[in-house]
C-alpha cells in the first residue's frame, strides 16, 4: 500500500509539473507575441522620431551656418546673446521658407500677367499696322480676341479644376492616413486579442486545475485534522515546515542542547513538571508560547519602568510618592482642570465689575490732587488716546509698542530736520543771489518802477510765507529760533 501511495503521489506530482510546464510555455508564447507587437510599435515610433530629429537637425545646422557666416565664429552655448541670436535666425529662416512659398505663387501670377500684357501689346501692334484693310483687320483682331478669351476661360476652368482636384487629393490622403492608422490600431488590437486567447487555459487545463485544487484541499484538510488531534511534540513536528526545523537544529547546535538526551529520564521529567508548575500549565506543548510571551514582557519592562518613574516624578518630585496615590492625584488634577474654565470666567466677571465700580468712584471724586484716582485715571486714558493718535498719524499698527513709535518719530524728525535745513539753505542762497535795485534812500515808501523789482517782491513774499509756515510747524517765535529748533528736532 505504501508503494501504491508513493506511485500515486509521483503521478500527481508529474501531472502538476506538466501542467506548470504547459502554463509556462503559454506565458512564454504570450510574452513573445507582446514583445513582437511592442517592437513593431517601437520601430514605427523610432522612424517618426528620426524624421523629426533629422528635420530639427537640418534646421539647426542651417541656423548655425548662418550664424557662422554673420559672426565668423562658432556660437557659444553659455552666451545668452548667442542663444538669442540663434533663436532670431531660426525665426527668420522659418519666415524665409514661408516667403519663398509666397514668392513662388507670386511668380506664377506674374507670369500670367506677363502673358496678358504680351497679348495686349500684340493687339496694339496689330491695330497700329496699316498692311491690311480696315474691315479685315478688325475681323482678324476680333477672332484673335475671341480665341484669347476662350483660351483664358479654358485656362481658368483648368486651374479651378486643378485646385479642386488638389483639394480632393489632400482629402483622400488625409482619409488614407486615417484609414492606415485605424488599420494599424485594429491589427494591434487583433494581435492582443489573439495573445489573450492563447494565454487563456483550455477546457482540459481547466479541468486538470480543478482536480489539482480539490486534491490540495483534501490534503490541507487532512493535515489540519492531524494537527488538531496531535498530542505530542513528535506528532506536531511532523507538520512543521522545513525552515522551522532547520532553525531549530541550528539553535540546538548553538546552545549545545543535544547533550540533554544523555540526562536521566527522571531528571527531565522533574524539570518539565517544575516548569509546568511555575507557568501554571496543563499541556507540555504550551511551554514554548508561554516562554515567548514572558520574553516579550521582560523586554517591555524597562520602558514601563521608565514611564512609571517619569509619571511619579511629575506628580511629586520629592519625596517619592507611592504608586497607589498616583491615580487619585491625577484624578484630582483632572477635576481641578475641569473647574479652571469656570474659575477663569468668574475672575473675568469680577474684574469687569471692579473696573466699572472704580470708574464710577472716579467720576464722583472732585479733587485737585494729581495723584488722586480720578486724575490718574484721566491721565492714563489721555496717554492711551494720545498714543493711539500717534500710531494712526505715523501709519503704525495698533499693536505697536512705545519704543517702536518713538523710533519712528525720531526717524521722521530727522527727515523733517534735513528737509527744513535744506529749505533754509536754499532761502539763504536765494536771498544772497537776488540783486538789490532799491535806491540808497531808506524812506518808508518804496515805488516799484521796473519788472525786476516786481520779480524780487514776489520772491520775497513767497519766502516770507515759507518762513511763516516753518515757524508754525516748529513753534518758533522769531526767525532766529528756526535753525536751533530744527537742529534740536
Amino acid at each position: 500500500t505504501q508503494l501504491e501511495r508513493a506511485s500515486a503521489k509521483a503521478d500527481s506530482d508529474q501531472k502538476a509539473y506538466k501542467l506548470q510546464k504547459t502554463k509556462l510555455e503559454q506565458q512564454l508564447k504570450m510574452s513573445e507575441h507582446r514583445v513582437k507587437a511592442k517592437e513593431a510599435l517601437v520601430d514605427r515610433l523610432q522612424v517618426k522620431l528620426q524624421q523629426v530629429t533629422d528635420k530639427d537637425a537640418a534646421a539647426k545646422s542651417r541656423t548655425r551656418q548662418v550664424f557662422r557666416d554673420i559672426h565668423m565664429r562658432e556660437p557659444r552655448r553659455t552666451s545668452a546673446a548667442d542663444v538669442k541670436a540663434l533663436e532670431l535666425i531660426a525665426m527668420y529662416e522659418h519666415d524665409r521658407d514661408k516667403m519663398e512659398g509666397e514668392i513662388r505663387s507670386l511668380q506664377s501670377q506674374v507670369q500670367e500677367l506677363c502673358c496678358d500684357v504680351r497679348d495686349k501689346e500684340n493687339v496694339l501692334l496689330r491695330q497700329s499696322s496699316n498692311g491690311l484693310p480696315k474691315h479685315r483687320e478688325d475681323a482678324f483682331v476680333e477672332r484673335l480676341e475671341a480665341a484669347r478669351l476662350e483660351q483664358e476661360q479654358s485656362a481658368r476652368k483648368l486651374r479651378q479644376q486643378e485646385a479642386l482636384i488638389q483639394d480632393k487629393v489632400a482629402k483622400i490622403d488625409a482619409d488614407l492616413r486615417a484609414s492606415k492608422q485605424v488599420v494599424a490600431d485594429l491589427r494591434d488590437e487583433n494581435a492582443n486579442l489573439h495573445l489573450e486567447v492563447q494565454s487563456r487555459p483550455s477546457i482540459r487545463d481547466y479541468k486538470a486545475t480543478q482536480r489539482r485544487v480539490m486534491l490540495l484541499e483534501r490534503q490541507l484538510h487532512d493535515q489540519q485534522v492531524a494537527v488538531t488531534h496531535a498530542n505530542t511534540l513528535d506528532d506536531l513536528r511532523q507538520y512543521m515546515g522545513t525552515a522551522e526545523l532547520i532553525y531549530r537544529d541550528k539553535q540546538n547546535a548553538k546552545l549545545h542542547l543535544n547533550r540533554l538526551s544523555t540526562l536521566p529520564k527522571e531528571a527531565c521529567l522533574e524539570v518539565m513538571q517544575d516548569i509546568c508548575r511555575q507557568l501554571d500549565l496543563t499541556d507540555v506543548t504550551l511551554i514554548g508560547p508561554s516562554v515567548a510571551k514572558l520574553i516579550s514582557v521582560v523586554h517591555a519592562v524597562p520602558r514601563m519602568e521608565k514611564f512609571i518613574r517619569d509619571v511619579c516624578a511629575c506628580v511629586q518630585p520629592s519625596p517619592a510618592i507611592p504608586l497607589e496615590k498616583v491615580v487619585p492625584t491625577l484624578t484630582k488634577w483632572k477635576q481641578n482642570l475641569d473647574q479652571l474654565e469656570s474659575l477663569q470666567a468668574y475672575a473675568a466677571q469680577i474684574n469687569a465689575a471692579l473696573m466699572k465700580r472704580t470708574y464710577e468712584n472716579v467720576e464722583d471724586t472732585h479733587t485737585n490732587d494729581p495723584l488722586s484716582p480720578k486724575e490718574v485715571f484721566l491721565f492714563v486714558n489721555e496717554m492711551n488716546n494720545a498714543l493711539a493718535s500717534i500710531k494712526e498719524a505715523l501709519n503704525l499698527r495698533k499693536s505697536s509698542i512705545v519704543p517702536c513709535c518713538l523710533q519712528t518719530q525720531r526717524n521722521l524728525s530727522a527727515a523733517t530736520t534735513a528737509s527744513v535745513t535744506s529749505t533754509l539753505q536754499d532761502l539763504r542762497t536765494a536771498l544772497q543771489q537776488t540783486p538789490s535795485t532799491r535806491p540808497t534812500n531808506t524812506s518808508e515808501s518804496y515805488v516799484v518802477t521796473s519788472k525786476s523789482d516786481i520779480v524780487g517782491v514776489a520772491a520775497v513774499r513767497q519766502q516770507h510765507l515759507t518762513l511763516t509756515k516753518l515757524k508754525q510747524v516748529l513753534g518758533a517765535q522769531s526767525t532766529d529760533e528756526l535753525v536751533p529748533r530744527a537742529t534740536r528736532y
